[in-house]
């Protein structure tokens, strides 16, 4: 009885599987997928013609991205140089349409539409950002078959569900350079995410530099801070790729890395030094557990709310 309860489960479990619709390794799967017969095959021909209302640099460098991946991936050596406005023909042959250049920005139109032909893809946008997210699910598309690259027929109408889709980074924990968060956010647009979260104080560390209050970050950082150069940088990257940068100030608890620089600002008389406000071994138990009474009875540094 138990083996034909588990091959009734097995044969529904296939039943089940082979309704759903293929979802060629896309990553999110979009809304609507409808593949369809024959393939657009990539040569080293493959142009673009990018129609907006208004210049877009953000869209003509997202197009330049996509030509340098696919040229890393097919080895065809497309052109580096970034496509100009002028690159308008509707006679190339994947034809990018854009409603409204706009920046990006937690709740914006997300939506594209994707549609893959033999001779010609199509992808149209209300907004810029939905063409990034086209482009990339594009990317994810081409596929090797043979000694070519190809990209299958397919019609795809895709919005996200959630308007703000965040990874939120802490960096004032354990630092990161901007090289890598940059690396982070070329992989959030990859997967269509469009906020990234980053946690910039708390008692470890204050992480951007101020020209205001420089004693914050001399203090507070160790050495280890963004310049606002690099913080510019680090949201034009972002800004390029459909992502908002969030920045998180921690307080008025978890701030000793504030009260470095001010001590003034702590409701108990300093000097302080960014780090952890306890010794972690301190508040283990004889017999390893973590000890919830003495957590409660070490007094944290916090920033004293009867100071104007």
């Amino acid at each position: 009885m138990r083996n034909a309860h588990s091959c009734l489960l097995l044969l529904l479990s296939i039943a089940i599987h082979a309704q759903r619709p293929a979802t060629m390794d896309l990553m999110p799967v979009p809304r609507s997928l409808q593949p369809q017969n024959g393939a657009f095959a990539i040569t080293s021909n493959l142009t673009f013609g990018v129609h907006t209302p208004a210049p877009d640099a953000i869209l003509l460098k997202a197009v330049n991205r996509f030509y340098q991946a696919i040229g890393r991936r097919t080895g065809l050596g497309f052109g580096q140089e970034y496509i100009t406005a002028k690159d308008s023909s509707r006679s190339a042959t994947v034809q990018v349409q854009v409603g409204t250049s706009l920046l990006p920005a937690v709740g914006v139109d997300e939506s594209y539409a994707l549609t893959v032909a033999t001779d010609r893809i199509v992808l149209s946008a209300p907004t810029t950002a939905g063409a990034l997210h086209g482009l990339q699910t594009l990317l994810q598309l081409v596929e090797r078959q043979g000694n070519g690259y190809l990209v299958p027929n397919i019609v795809v109408a895709d919005a996200p569900r959630f308007p703000w889709r965040g990874l939120m980074i802490d960096v004032s924990r354990h630092f990161i350079p901007i090289d890598v968060l940059q690396r982070n956010l070329d992989a959030m647009a990859t997967v269509k995410m469009n906020v990234l979260h980053l946690h910039l104080t708390d008692d470890q560390g204050f992480r951007i530099g101020s020209m205001v209050f420089p004693q914050l970050h001399g203090a507070g950082s160790h050495g280890d801070y963004y310049s606002q150069a690099q913080m510019r940088d680090l949201i034009d990257h972002a800004r390029d790729r459909g992502i908002t940068i969030v920045p998180e100030f921690d307080m008025p608890g978890h701030t000793k890395s504030w009260f470095a620089g001010h001590p003034e600002l702590a409701s108990a008389p300093g000097p302080y030094t960014p780090g952890s406000p306890m010794d972690a071994s301190a508040l283990m138990g004889k017999d390893g557990a973590f000890g919830l009474e003495a957590f409660q009875s070490v007094p944290l540094p916090v920033m004293d709310p009867t100071k104007e």
